[in-house]
């Protein structure tokens, strides 16, 4: 297994997985002419087989993971078909987890100030006045909210919110 010993990632052909799921089939196939004994064999063969797929396939995961978090480019002509849907999946999502100025802004205020906060609430609180005729909530534990640091700084001294980013304009 050398995916096992290799820090990046080995080369696999596409359909690698489905032979796998082709060889697994192969063994639940049984003869008239097989006897107890290779029934047996061919049933723990086939679930040493799911263990060691499951473990390669999670092996993978974890290393195309580190590469995405590290920024680096992924060659995808080495990967199998289901890796690559994977990637593009987790592409996706990412790409509408980071779209922070249509996600967390959209249908709030302006915000004229200078120092905005990404803040969580640890307790429910009703509403934070954010001008003279703007105001947010209510909120609930663990919201996230990007937010004027002035607007609350008096909810941070009461360990209502704390601060998790410090966003400069």
């Amino acid at each position: 297994m050398q995916e096992n010993i290799s820090k990046k990632l080995v080369d696999l052909p596409q359909d690698f997985y489905k032979k796998i799921h082709s060889y697994l089939l192969k063994l639940k196939v049984t003869d008239i002419h097989d006897t107890d004994i290779i029934r047996n064999m061919k049933k723990r063969e086939e679930i040493f087989v799911k263990k060691i797929a499951i473990d390669f396939f999670i092996i993978r995961l974890i290393k195309i993971l580190s590469l995405i978090r590290c920024g680096e480019i992924i060659d995808v002509n080495g990967l199998t078909l289901e890796e690559r849907r994977i990637i593009k999946l987790l592409e996706e999502e990412i790409r509408k987890l980071l779209d922070i100025d249509t996600r967390f802004t959209e249908g709030y205020p302006s915000i004229e100030e200078k120092e905005i906060v990404l803040a969580r609430f640890l307790k429910p609180f009703s509403e934070i006045k954010i001008s003279e005729k703007d105001v947010l909530g209510p909120f609930y534990k663990n919201d996230l909210v990007f937010i004027p640091r002035k607007s609350i700084e008096k909810l941070v001294k009461k360990n209502i919110v704390e601060v998790i980013y410090v966003l400069r304009k």
